[in-house]
């Protein structure tokens, strides 16, 4: 039985000092327990998943989002070792930062500290619930995940995964819960209801901003992906196409794949047909300015709006630019903070575009695939944040503690 907003909002609540004063030792265990579950009753997850993609599809729901809403083996496979990886992770509470010394013979430093009740919500991807689950758990934050009604069985099943690990681990049951088909009133409830520390949305542009609008409690937002290539003429093109053909092809449901490519004019004519060419064969539909349907004569006609659009799909926007300064001010106009990249063999132009470029994660010469957690040594991530407090880019495990003040004296008194 699906609990009432208040009620899960309590549960979670009632769990934050008991998981504040746990053990590493507690916290790393459920993180091992679910690997447990995992490489035990995996196939329990795989089945109720079926069930919830042939209803998906019986809908009518498109390619795109049908795989969106699957988990599959190698989930389950890639799951198990990022789980492995958040359990390696040091454990961040109780950690002192900058603690010194001051000339009036205080003693004072930031300790790191749990936020709090942890509410993620998310619309697709029903394995980032396990990422969710483990790095909250071993945050010390009790966490509500809220997933889609289309993952209902899916999400059941990681429940009950999720229930024996913390089971066995000796974690309160109720510091984790799964939660799947509520109405709008349920959603209203839940995301104005202040014993939430903070909400994670994860999904479409109308989900984060719906909550954002919404809700009375600290929401940080995984907004819209944008992610931007600029071809400088100094690039190294066997280097800048296969990053830009990784980039838009090795996962292009990801919030992190590439969505529009800006090339250097000097280099236009022999860059341009290459590498769209390349993408072509590998099924992406090119949207272009005039100068690249000139170039490229396959490319559909790119509006403006094209530019400023996360496709997760086999599209890419693309335009010609006339050097840095004009890729600069496109970019800038059309970012939305996620990733941007530059292929470059020019180093300091690759320099000032790291200053210059003011997004989550800025890179040079490397696929924006590698905006993820996982892959920048975190662990893992729930998302990636497009905010710049009190988190940006990928959302690890450190994103999910705050700092405290600890002040140690031996008997001072303010005298001024």
């Amino acid at each position: 039985m699906i609990p009432t907003a208040s009620e899960a909002c309590g549960y979670a609540r009632d769990c934050v000092v008991s998981l504040s004063m746990s053990t590493a030792q507690a916290r790393n265990r459920f993180v091992f327990c679910l690997v447990e579950e995992l490489l035990k009753d995996g196939s329990e997850i795989l089945r109720a998943n079926r069930v919830d993609l042939a209803a998906a599809e019986k809908d009518g729901q498109p390619a795109r989002i049908v795989r969106q809403l699957a988990f599959t083996q190698r989930h389950i496979e890639s799951r198990i070792q990022a789980l492995g990886k958040i359990a390696g992770l040091p454990d961040p509470l109780g950690v002192l930062e900058g603690y010194r010394q001051l000339p009036n013979g205080l003693w004072a430093g930031k300790m790191c500290v749990p936020i709090g009740v942890v509410a993620f919500i998310y619309e697709a991807w029903p394995h980032t619930a396990l990422n969710a689950a483990a790095l909250c758990l071993k945050a010390g934050n009790p966490c509500i995940l809220k997933g889609s009604r289309e993952t209902r069985c899916t999400n059941q099943a990681l429940q009950r995964i999720v229930e024996r690990a913390l089971h066995t681990a000796g974690l309160p049951v109720r510091s984790v819960q799964l939660i799947s088909h509520v109405d709008p009133e349920w959603m209203r409830q839940f995301v104005t209801d202040t014993r939430i520390d903070l909400i994670i949305p994860c999904g479409g542009p109308n989900l984060v901003k719906e909550i954002s609008e919404t809700a009375r409690v600290p929401v940080l937002k995984h907004y819209r992906g944008v992610c931007q290539a600029f071809v400088h003429s100094a690039a190294r093109l066997d280097k800048a196409e296969a990053i830009v053909v990784n980039a838009k092809c090795h996962a292009p449901e990801n919030s992190n794949a590439l969505d529009s490519l800006f090339v250097d004019e000097a280099i236009a004519a022999e860059a341009l047909p290459r590498m769209c060419g390349a993408l072509k064969k590998r099924g992406v539909e090119i949207r272009g300015d005039e100068r690249t349907r000139s170039l490229f004569p396959e490319a559909k006609e790119a509006t403006e709006q094209d530019f400023a659009s996360e496709f997760l799909d086999l599209v890419l926007a693309v335009a010609v630019v006339k050097g840095y300064e004009d890729a600069i001010e496109r970019m800038r106009r059309y970012t939305s903070g996620h990733t941007d990249l530059i292929l470059t063999e020019d180093q300091d132009l690759a320099l000032r575009f790291l200053r210059e470029m003011d997004s989550g994660v800025v890179l040079v010469n490397a696929s924006t695939l590698y905006n993820d957690g996982e892959e920048l040594g975190l662990g893992a991530e729930i998302g990636i944040s497009t905010d710049k407090l009190h988190a940006r880019g990928p959302i690890g495990l450190s994103e999910l503690t705050s700092r405290k003040w600890v002040v140690l004296g031996d008997g001072q008194v303010k005298t001024k």
